[in-house]
Formats: C-alpha cells, structure tokens, sequence
C-alpha cells in the first residue's frame, strides 16, 4: 500500500526535483488521486479505471500528471456514498462533496464527486475529483495493474486495480477527439482536456499492438456516447468529425484559415498548450506542432478503423517517402508545404484523406 511518507512535503519536493522541476503543486495532486485510486480498491468497489491518471500505470515513468480518478461502475448513488464515507473515516481524505449541478442529471450518467485533503505543501484544504460513469464497464481488454510508480513510497505488498489496457484506452480516448459530435466541445471551457486527449493519444498509438480490439473499443464507446446524447449523430459523422478536425488544426498550423468561427476553434487546442505543459515532466513541451501531429495520427488511426482496413495500419518510419504523399490538387495542396515537418504529418493526413475519400 501507499505509505503515508509519500504525501510528506519533503518527498514531494524531492520528486518534484528528480521530475525536472515539474510543479510540486500538481504533483500532489497526482499523489492523492492515486491514494483515492488504492481506497477504492480497499473497499472492495466494483470499477474499472480509466482516463488520464491510469495512463500513469502503463508506463514505467511519469509521461503527464493527472490528478482526476475517473471510474466506470454500475453501482447507486447510495453504495458510492456509503463507500466515500468509509473512506473519509479512516484515511487522509477528511470529507467528501457532491458536484450537484453535474452529477446524477443530464442524458449521460455520471456523478462527480469532490475529496478533500490537507495538504502538506501549503497548509490548506484542497481536493481531488472523482468521475464515476456509472454503467456495466464493457470494454474487450480489461487488465490489472498494481499501483507502482517511483513518485510513491510503499508500505508492504503493492494494490493491483482494474484497468483498460493500452488497446481499449487508445479506443476510448479517440472518441473524445471528436468536438462537433460526441467528443470534448469546443465551447465547453474544456481546452486543457481536449489536448490532454491529443497528448494521450499520440502516447498510445506508439504501444498499441492490437488494432482490432482499439477499433472495437472505439466503436462501443462512440455508439454508447451517441445512445447517451440522443442527437442525430451517426457514427459516421464521428469518423468525419475526426477527420476534419484535424485538417482544421493543419489548415491553422499553415495560417490558412479564412472564417472567423474556424480560427476561433484552431485558438481553443493553442490556448491549452501552456496549462497542459505544466503537467509534463522536465523540459517536455508540447508544442502546436506536436498538437497538428498527434491530430493527423488521430484522424489516418480513426479512417483505418471506419474503412476496417486494419492489417493497412503502418506508422510512419524513415523509409516512407514523403513525396509520395502529396495532393494533387487545389485547395488541397496547400498541405503539401507540411512535408517538409518531421513525424510524417503530411502522410498520416494523405493516408486519411485517402481511405475515406
């Protein structure tokens, strides 16, 4: 289990330190949705743990900081509660607080719940938030993993959770990246989130080795995010959400974007890039650049996946010729000048542009 030495101020600022000066503020933050993470297990709570912060358990280093604990159950509101409870009873959270105006209302099921803490490094009350969708977790890759990080200090044998795996993740994490249908909106305030997406999923399409199961996790969450919403969505106007995204966020990286409503939806993933930077370790920045490809990995994963051509899945490598992959064609070949980025930006966007054409 987690040791209480590992909320101390002076194990927080050494790891802050060892991390590259990566803000002591956010790092516990981390520390604490972790320990949120290790009591519900305790408790003996059904869920299976998704989003960001269990991305950190993949990886055997710290990629990015998160500190919300998202969780998918079907339990009542009266078993999460009980079990809040509990846990403010005999651990370092003191009380919990319901999000009345988000939880338990709206077309989609969820609740969110706040858990307060004192903290160590300023001598005050703070919080971490806890999501729970509260549904019958049905996603086809499903592990465990114990909650081991070099940021914590242990105490005995170590607290193994459900997680998704890095296939169904990486589907799961696609759908969010579709602004005008199902994914994080762009008028939602949300712009931090929507790059943290961007950011996750460039991560994950590098260790991703089962496509089926990424494209059978994607197309189960979309459909259920569609089912929750009852709009007039399909999913094939998710697959296109996706695509076009991207090209906007091409189009803005070239300052080609004529119509004000397309530059004030290119503005909303730049305005996050400074807040999400200071979730990542060291001297890692995440760039605009950073932002058009891991958008053009988005959409050529998401049309191999609307198309089922996926034994066609390759990621880009020194071997491909760029050249191969320009556009032929006005106003399309304005892209063309992106040939000259590294990563393969201009052949993840043709290879997309490609299969759904």
């Amino acid at each position: 289990m987690i040791s209480p030495k590992s909320y101390s101020k002076e194990w927080i600022l050494s790891q802050s330190k060892r991390l590259g000066n990566t803000g002591p503020e956010i790092l516990e933050y981390a520390l604490y949705a972790l320990s949120l993470l290790e009591k519900l297990s305790f408790n003996k709570l059904d869920f299976i743990f998704k989003g960001g912060t269990s991305l950190m358990l993949h990886f055997s280093e710290i990629k990015r900081l998160s500190t919300d604990v998202d969780i998918v159950c079907k339990i009542s509101r009266e078993g999460v509660e009980e079990i809040l409870t509990k846990i403010c009873s005999e651990s370092i959270f003191s009380r919990w607080e319901l999000d009345e105006e988000r939880s338990y209302s709206g077309k989609i099921p969820k609740a969110h719940y706040f858990l307060y803490f004192h903290s160590n490094l300023f001598d005050n009350e703070r919080y971490v938030l806890l999501d729970v969708l509260i549904e019958k977790p049905d996603y086809p890759e499903i592990i465990d993993k114990i909650i081991d990080l070099p940021i914590l200090i242990q105490d005995g044998e170590s607290t193994s959770v459900r997680i998704l795996g890095i296939n169904s993740l990486l589907g799961d994490k696609l759908t969010a990246f579709a602004p005008n249908t199902i994914g994080v909106t762009y008028d939602s305030g949300k712009h931090l989130s929507m790059l943290k997406q961007l950011y996750d999923i460039d991560l994950l399409i590098d260790v991703a080795t089962n496509f089926p199961m990424v494209s059978e996790t994607f197309k189960i969450s979309a459909q259920k995010e569609i089912d929750y919403l009852q709009e007039n969505i399909q999913i094939g106007d998710v697959y296109s959400d996706i695509l076009k995204t991207s090209f906007l966020l091409a189009s803005g990286f070239l300052n080609k974007l004529n119509d004000k409503e397309s530059i004030v939806k290119y503005q909303v993933f730049v305005k996050g890039l400074a807040a999400l930077n200071s979730f990542l370790p060291g001297r890692k920045r995440f760039t605009r650049f950073n932002v058009l490809l891991a958008a053009s990995r988005s959409a050529y994963i998401t049309s191999i996946i609307q198309t089922g051509k996926l034994e066609e899945f390759k990621l880009f490598d020194n071997s491909i010729q760029v050249d191969d992959y320009l556009f032929p064609e006005k106003p399309d070949n304005q892209f063309n000048k992106l040939s000259k980025l590294p990563g393969g930006v201009l052949y993840y966007l043709k290879q997309a542009y490609d299969l759904t054409k």
